[in-house]
């Protein structure tokens, strides 16, 4: 683990004991600052390959529906989004089991490509601030180059079928599609990261089958 950046509004580790290294942030969006823009200028100098690992948790101190706000700060800008290759990984109310009331709704999730968050959702316990507490999980398989990937899937009774049909509901619900299909490229992307999702929460939600002990035989 080691430190990437370190200013006085953004800080990150790198897991540097994979490859790919996932990358994490946490950035804070100063309220007096007219533009947000410059909080995302330390991420102008990576690559393409950092990106794609990125994890951002951001406190953006900027409001807009697509993060669950109730209104769109006109003072805050937002081309941050359009010039940075970067997920929204906030989940709407209607599709949470819980929302945390007298919350302004500021913090924002953001991944790069190769990240696929399998779960994201705010916690029902007091944060003891004006911010609820977030929980998300990514899938490290998809995340990381492993040495033995796994590229099959289990038998299908071996399959618990409402775990694994739970499973990819919350999986897919993370990965919009609609809108991002403009070339072939992302086609094959899709088709690469659908298939994935399929076969991970495939072999994550196998039936567990008992080992009984054989009697030894003996040879007489």
């Amino acid at each position: 683990m080691s430190s990437v950046v370190a200013e006085n509004h953004i800080n990150g580790i790198s897991l540097s004991a994979f490859h790919p290294s996932p990358t994490f942030f946490s950035l804070y969006g100063r309220p007096s600052a007219a533009k947000l823009t410059p909080f995302f200028e330390p991420f102008h100098s990576f690559t393409t390959a950092q990106l794609k690992n990125l994890i951002i948790a951001a406190d953006i101190n900027g409001r807009n529906p697509l993060w669950n706000s109730s209104v769109i700060d006109n003072n805050r800008e937002e081309k941050w989004k359009s010039s940075h290759p970067l997920n929204l990984c906030n989940i709407p109310l209607t599709r949470l089991s819980y929302s945390p009331a007298h919350s302004s709704y500021v913090d924002v999730t953001l991944s790069g490509d190769n990240v696929q968050m399998s779960a994201w959702k705010f916690l029902a316990i007091d944060s003891l601030s004006d911010h609820p507490l977030i929980f998300f999980q990514i899938e490290r398989s998809n995340l990381l180059t492993q040495k033995k990937a796994v590229n099959r899937s289990p038998d299908l009774k071996r399959i618990d079928q409402a775990s694994f049909l739970g499973a990819l509901r919350e999986s897919l619900a993370l990965e919009p599609i609609l809108g991002t299909l403009t070339s072939t490229d992302s086609i094959d992307h899709h088709i690469a990261k659908l298939t994935n999702t399929i076969l991970f929460c495939a072999n994550t939600n196998k039936i567990k089958t008992r080992f009984e002990a054989k009697p030894n035989k003996m040879s007489w």
